[in-house]
C-alpha cells in the first residue's frame, strides 16, 4: 500500500464505520473531502434491533417492524402496543449489503483500503493509521479500535446468544408481536431467556440469550432451544434455515471519547452499547448523527454519553447480575409486570424523569438493590 494523506480516515467497516460515513456523506461539502475507509474483512457482520419513534435514518434498512412486545415468565404473560414505537429488525445481510454494493460505489471521494489496523499515532502534522501493508496520513481519524486507556472494570458479564431461523410447515407464530423476553424457560445460575422475532407465521428468529460471565458451547443453546421449540410449539415440524450467534460486552468500565493518540473513538470502543441491556444500533446512530454535525460545524467532539444517574442504575444491575444472577428473572419480570411496556422502554432508552425512575425502583425488590448499594459504597 502506497502511503496517502487523506482528511478523514474511517477505522472500521462495521456498525460504527459505516454509519458514520452515512451522516458524514449528508454534509454540504463531503464531496470536497478526500477520505479512507480502512476495512477489516473479518468484522462480524451480525443484525440488529431496536425501538423508535418515526422515521429512522436508515429507514430502507428495517426489515420487519413490530408494532407489539411481549414478555413471558414462568408466572404471567403480556403483550402491549408500544405506539408511538416500533420495534424494528435489520438484517446484517441486508445492512452490509446496502453499504458495500449501493452506499459506497456512489462515494467517489472514499477509498476502501483493505487493512488490519494495528496502531495510531500522531505527530504535529497529522495522524498516521499504519498497519502491516503500510500507513496512511489523516488529518482526522475516526476509530472503532478498542483503545487501552479505558478504566479497569468493576463488572463484566457477556450477553451471548445463540439464534436459529426456522421455518414451519405450519402457521406457528403471532407475526404481529416480538417476544421480547421469555423467561419461561429453566433457569440456570445466570440470567437466560428466549427471545422471538417472528416475520411471518411460518418463520421466526428464536435465540437463546443469557447474561453470564462465562459464553457456553454450543451444544447448551441448542439443547434449550430444541426443548423450547418442542414444549411450546408440538404441532410444528419445523427446519433450521439458518444460524447466529454472538457475544455483547455488557461493563461498567469507564470509556474514553478520544483515544491514546488523541483519534475520536466511535461505537463500541466509546462506549456505545448500553451497559445493562447490551442495545447500541440506536445509540451509535445517534453519536454518529452528533460526530458529523461537529465536524461540519468544526466544533469540538461532543460525547453522547449516559446521565449519571443512569450509569449508577446499570451499575447496580450489573452487579446484581453478577454477585446475584439468580435475582435476575425476578427483577425483569416484575418490571414488565408491574409497569407498561412503553415505560419499560422508555426507561432502558434513558428518556424517563426522575419521578418516574423512581415509581420503577419502588416496583422491584429492594434487597437485592440496597444489597448493592451497600457493596458498591464501602468499596
Amino acid at each position: 500500500m502506497k502511503n496517502e494523506e487523506f482528511d478523514i480516515a474511517v477505522v472500521g467497516s462495521g456498525c460504527a464505520g459505516f454509519q458514520l460515513l452515512h451522516e458524514l456523506s449528508l454534509q454540504p461539502d463531503w464531496k470536497h473531502q478526500k477520505v479512507a475507509l480502512f476495512s477489516d474483512e473479518q468484522a462480524l457482520q451480525r443484525s440488529w434491533c431496536f425501538w423508535a419513534k418515526g422515521e429512522q435514518a436508515l429507514q430502507h434498512l428495517i426489515t420487519k417492524s413490530w408494532q407489539n412486545v411481549t414478555f413471558k415468565s414462568a408466572n404471567f404473560s403480556k403483550t402491549e402496543n408500544i405506539a408511538p414505537y416500533k420495534y424494528h429488525y435489520i438484517a446484517g445481510e441486508t445492512f452490509f449489503n446496502f453499504f458495500k454494493s449501493d452506499f459506497m460505489p456512489k462515494q467517489s471521494n472514499v477509498e476502501v483500503i483493505s487493512m488490519a489496523v494495528q496502531h495510531i499515532n500522531k505527530n504535529d502534522t497529522g495522524f498516521y493509521v499504519m498497519g502491516k501493508e503500510g500507513k496512511s496520513k489523516a488529518q482526522h481519524v475516526f476509530s472503532s479500535l478498542l483503545a487501552n486507556n479505558n478504566g479497569k472494570a468493576r463488572f463484566h458479564l457477556w450477553q451471548h446468544f445463540q439464534g436459529w431461523f426456522v421455518k414451519t410447515d405450519t402457521p406457528t407464530f403471532d407475526d404481529s408481536s416480538v417476544v421480547l423476553m421469555d423467561f419461561s424457560i429453566p433457569q440456570s445460575n445466570d440470567v437466560r431467556f428466549v427471545y422471538i422475532l417472528p416475520f411471518s407465521p411460518y418463520e421466526a428468529l428464536v435465540e437463546m440469550t443469557v447474561f453470564s460471565a462465562a459464553v457456553y458451547a454450543d451444544a447448551t443453546y441448542q439443547d434449550v432451544l430444541t426443548s423450547y421449540m418442542n414444549d411450546n410449539y408440538p404441532a410444528a415440524t419445523f427446519t433450521i434455515e439458518a444460524t447466529e450467534k454472538g457475544q455483547i460486552p455488557m461493563t461498567d468500565a469507564p470509556f474514553s471519547r478520544l483515544g491514546t493518540a488523541g483519534e475520536v473513538l466511535i461505537g463500541s470502543a466509546a462506549g456505545m452499547i448500553k451497559a445493562s441491556t447490551g442495545y447500541a444500533f440506536k445509540r451509535i446512530g445517534r453519536d454518529c448523527a452528533q460526530l458529523a454535525a461537529n465536524f461540519k460545524a468544526k466544533k469540538g467532539f461532543e460525547w453522547l454519553t449516559s446521565k449519571r444517574r443512569f450509569k449508577f442504575y446499570d451499575r447496580l444491575l450489573l452487579g446484581i447480575l453478577t454477585e446475584e444472577p439468580t435475582k435476575g428473572s425476578v427483577i425483569f419480570s416484575r418490571l414488565f409486570q408491574k409497569m407498561p411496556i412503553q415505560t419499560v422502554l422508555r426507561f432502558l432508552d434513558e428518556e424517563t424523569n426522575l419521578w418516574e425512575e423512581l415509581k420503577i425502583f419502588a416496583q422491584l425488590p429492594y434487597l437485592p438493590f440496597l444489597n448493592q448499594i451497600a457493596r458498591q459504597w464501602t468499596n
